[in-house]
């Protein structure tokens, strides 16, 4: 039997302990006690130079691809808003003046929800993305190609991937972290195994098991603690600034489509197609977000990426009010058709440390 003192020991080196078990768009709320606003604390070790809120603007335009209507402008910083058609060209976009209410914010989150665009994508071609002209459509109607692009995404079943994450946790960009993940759509399922940051994590969540409670193992020194948490606890979201929950390449676009549906509604939404950029040595597709300040609004700016050959989200970068690097997150190394088996998502593993 645990002594009295010994688990009062455990549990400060557990409140300590229990960090980073996430993955990817609109942060959890955090607190952090005051008016909100945080400055930033240097790094603790050296960091990858991070390009400041709006330097995707200046990317150079990419070649068009064969299809795209000579009369297309340019691609690179093109930029469509929240105006009705019959605005005349150069009418300054303003916002609504009627703050959007709860009942819309739910509307809008429930307005494309991934079941019905997982169901429409399973009954597809699967192959029928390949036949769309993407370059000529991010540049005709970025919406549409984001709604296309999220529906391409939820073919995905299951892969697995390098997963390399950086996040801003109560006014600090923390270190970088780099994180090797299996994921799964049905149950919905992710493992991860830390190589950089917390060393030796280990994170396993399968939805409808343990209550739905994340299993954590710790790494360093206190590999040997295995507890179960809430996923959307304070424990668990102490160091992150999203839950396991929203892991997986398909909720970068699953969970930030409504965001953009409702200020596309609100006519608040600024949508730029920056082009062809490369990322993790290839390229991606571009599209940056910028909405207005309202509480209603989780980041001033995104930037997802979405690549070229395969279709699918592999990175996504947000930026706060402050024009602060909010989250970076970059997957590499995908296999999109990897055989995972129950094995894969179970704490019997021989190859993982529960």
């Amino acid at each position: 039997m645990i002594n009295r003192r010994y688990r009062w020991c455990l549990n400060v080196l557990l409140a300590l302990s229990l960090g980073p078990i996430t993955a990817c768009a609109a942060p959890a709320q955090q607190s952090d006690g005051s008016d909100g606003k945080v400055a930033a604390k240097p790094a603790t070790e050296q960091q990858e130079q991070v390009p400041p809120a709006g330097v995707y603007a200046n990317a150079p335009a990419a070649p068009a691809e064969a299809g795209a209507e000579p009369s297309e402008p340019a691609d690179a910083g093109e930029v469509s808003t929240g105006r009705a058609a019959s605005d005349s060209p150069g009418t300054a976009r303003t916002a609504t003046s009627a703050t959007a209410t709860a009942q819309n914010r739910v509307a809008a989150t429930a307005a494309v929800p991934a079941e019905t665009v997982q169901a429409e994508a399973e009954e597809d071609d699967p192959d029928w993305w390949k036949e769309v002209n993407w370059h000529a459509l991010a540049r005709r109607d970025k919406m549409e190609f984001l709604r296309q692009a999220q529906r391409r995404a939820n073919q995905v079943t299951q892969f697995t991937a390098t997963l390399s994450k950086q996040e801003r946790i109560r006014g600090e960009l923390r270190d970088k972290e780099v994180i090797l993940m299996k994921w799964r759509a049905e149950p919905f399922s992710v493992y991860m195994e830390y190589e950089k940051g917390d060393k030796g994590r280990e994170v396993l969540y399968v939805e409808g098991k343990r209550n739905n409670n994340v299993l954590v193992k710790l790494g360093g020194l206190l590999g040997f603690v295995v507890v179960e948490v809430d996923p959307h606890g304070e424990q668990a979201m102490k160091d992150n600034l999203r839950p396991v929950t929203m892991a997986g390449l398909p909720n970068i676009l699953n969970t930030s489509m409504p965001d953009f549906i409702e200020a596309e509604r609100n006519d608040d939404l600024t949508v730029q197609y920056l082009g062809r950029l490369e990322i993790n040595g290839r390229r991606a597709y571009t599209i940056k977000r910028i909405l207005p300040k309202k509480d209603i609004y989780p980041c001033k700016e995104l930037v997802i990426f979405i690549d070229v050959e395969t279709l699918v989200p592999v990175g996504a970068d947000t930026y706060d009010w402050d024009g602060q690097l909010e989250s970076r997150y970059r997957y590499s190394n995908i296999d999109l058709d990897p055989d995972l088996t129950n094995e894969d998502f179970s704490r019997e593993n021989d190859d993982y440390g529960f």
